[in-house]
């Protein structure tokens, strides 16, 4: 488990205007566009809690049935059948 306050690196690709929009925002505000991201990303995170927090449950609900499976199954195979069952 990472430590509280640990960062992991990830690029981001934006379009050029709000590439500029943002570098703008962080000059005059002097906050750093990372700590903008990071706190859109929150938001969106926040938005969309109830679909996570519904597939993580309904992903532990199947966890015996992945464990149990027969090893011939492929992966995708496996998971198409999980997904069915589900």
């Amino acid at each position: 488990m990472r430590k509280k306050g640990s960062r992991v690196h990830s690029d981001l690709y934006l379009d050029p205007e709000k590439h500029e929009q943002l570098v703008r925002l962080s000059q005059l505000t002097r906050v750093p566009m990372a700590a903008y991201a990071r706190e859109a990303l929150d938001d969106l995170l926040s938005k969309y809690a109830d679909v996570l927090r519904t597939r993580r449950d309904r992903s532990r609900a199947n966890s015996a049935q992945r464990i149990a499976s027969p090893r011939t199954l492929t992966a995708a195979r496996h998971h198409r059948a999980v997904q069915e069952k589900a």
